[in-house]
Parts: structure tokens; C-alpha cells; sequence
């Protein structure tokens, strides 16, 4: 079995993000604040099957999935829902939307490093163990 992301999970740090944004044309109004100071994440995991619910100030999204099935995922912030599919590389679990965008969570060093990325831009968001 992949690696086991089940957890409780806060941010610690994270890169700047609004290159990214601009290049997803996020509108202004959508985007989440220039600093993630507050952002919970619990993965409960069992073998390709997770529930990940994410809270912060702006609400509580939970998603359930199996790897290798499509679902819908809201990628980041107040960003629309979109269609996603999910698959393992490695140890690393990463999400694919119709527009090219991934998210790749994997571990290292202890922390969930999650990288959104589209095309030849990245950011990365940090998450420690609580």
C-alpha cells in the first residue's frame, strides 16, 4: 500500500500563490487571502479509499474518494468545484482537472507538502502534523 496520509494536519507555510491565481484567471473576489494563517486538514485513509476535510475561516469542504475514480474537488480557496481525477505516483497522491491543473500531496520530512501546479508555475503549501 502507498504511503498513509490519515492524520490531523494544520499549515504551517506556504509559497506565494498569486502568480497561479492569476494565470487560473481566479477572480479577485474568489481568492483566498494573500496569507494562509489558519487552514486544518483530517485525512482519514484506508487502503485507495479517503475522506479529507479541510476547515479554515471561509467554512468546512469534505471530499470522499477512491484513487483511480474521478469525483468532484474545489481546489483551493472559494475556487468553483471542478471534475478531478486521482491516481498514485509513487508515494504521491495527485489530482488532475480537465484545465491541467494538479494537486500532489505527498510526505516529506514529516510534513504534507501539497504542489498545485499548471504548466511551468507551482506553489506549495506546507502542512505539520497536530
Amino acid at each position: 500500500m502507498p504511503v498513509d496520509f490519515s492524520g490531523s494536519w494544520t499549515i504551517d507555510h506556504h509559497d506565494d500563490f498569486s502568480a497561479m491565481l492569476e494565470k487560473l484567471q481566479v477572480p479577485a473576489d474568489q481568492r483566498p487571502p494573500a496569507t494562509i494563517s489558519q487552514l486544518d486538514v483530517e485525512i482519514k485513509q484506508d487502503g485507495d479509499n479517503f475522506t479529507i476535510t479541510n476547515k479554515s475561516p471561509a467554512g468546512t469542504k469534505e471530499h470522499s474518494f477512491t484513487v483511480g475514480e474521478s469525483f468532484k474537488l474545489v481546489m483551493m480557496g472559494n475556487m468553483p468545484e471542478v471534475d478531478v481525477s486521482s491516481s498514485w505516483d509513487g508515494d504521491r497522491l495527485v489530482f488532475t482537472d480537465n484545465r491541467g491543473v494538479k494537486l500532489t500531496r505527498e510526505i516529506v520530512d514529516g510534513q504534507i507538502v501539497s504542489t498545485f501546479s499548471m504548466g511551468d508555475s507551482s506553489v506549495k503549501l506546507y502542512f505539520k502534523r497536530v
